[in-house]
């Protein structure tokens, strides 16, 4: 009877001991440093708007560290997607409208960092904006995203 008792209590206390841990988290699923994937990303925005956050998305992954609601002129902010099942990568977007902009201005980045194939990356920006990419083919990828103003002063 005892026997029987300790193997069903066995579960439980592994079960409580992993959510108790450090960095266990119930709200946000993360996969930490031990990804196999991992999309460092940067969106540096050089211009004199405000960025608000309309949408983002994960096609594959978790969100490790997320988009930022609002981006401040001439600041940058920095997310992160992970790996988070068995043979697959990370891959997702992020879209910002650009605040006095007359309703024409946004931001859109995407990422993929595929288990197979090589990484890409691209974004784009409407209205008197622009965006550059910069980003590398490793599996912890950083990528950077810069968006600037067409004309002097926007």
């Amino acid at each position: 009877m005892k026997k029987m008792g300790l193997f069903l209590a066995l579960p439980a206390v592994f079960l409580l001991t992993a959510l108790l841990s450090p960095g266990a988290s119930a709200s946000v699923p993360h996969r930490g440093p031990e990804s196999e994937f991992e999309a460092y990303v940067t969106l540096f925005n050089q211009t004199n708007h405000v960025l608000t956050l309309k949408a983002s998305h994960l096609d594959h992954g978790c969100w490790n560290v997320e988009p930022s609601s609002q981006i401040q002129p001439r600041t940058a902010v920095y997310w992160r997607s992970d790996s988070c099942g068995a043979f697959t990568g990370t891959e997702g977007w992020v879209s910002y409208t650009i605040d006095r902009s007359g309703g024409q201005g946004y931001a859109y980045a995407h990422w993929n960092l595929p288990y197979f194939g090589s990484n890409s990356f691209d974004g784009t920006a409407g209205g008197l904006f622009t965006m550059t990419v910069q980003g590398n083919n490793e599996r912890h990828a950083q990528v950077n995203y810069t968006l600037k103003c067409v004309i002097p002063g926007c």
